[in-house]
């Protein structure tokens, strides 16, 4: 018999978030030991695939840090539109670095 309020599979919506038992999964590009610092951690990605993209992007703008992907989960109540806002801003600045970085301009 399965515990109450378990569930066997979650819900994924069209923007790549997953949902499972009225939370949101999502992932995050973190340097564990730059936690304090400016882009010590990006979030939220609604994907590992752009979670590592990211963490391959900041490790080459700030080469003494290692970056991983975590799967974290979402307080009950946060609704899909507001991690799909946070991810379009996250994603944005990785960009905005990532491009700095091609074209040698400054990404502050």
């Amino acid at each position: 018999m399965m515990p109450r309020g378990f569930k066997i599979a979650g819900k994924r919506f069209r923007n790549g978030f997953d949902q499972y038992d009225g939370s949101i999964t999502y992932y995050t590009a973190i340097a564990t030991d730059h936690l304090a610092e400016d882009r010590g951690v990006m979030q939220p990605f609604s994907s590992e695939s752009r979670a590592a993209w990211a963490s391959r992007v900041l490790q080459a703008h700030y080469p003494g840090r290692t970056y991983q992907t975590w799967r974290r989960v979402t307080p009950r109540g946060v609704d899909v539109t507001q991690m799909e806002a946070l991810e379009a801003a996250a994603i944005d600045e990785v960009r905005r670095i990532e491009l700095a970085d091609k074209y040698g301009i400054d990404a502050a």
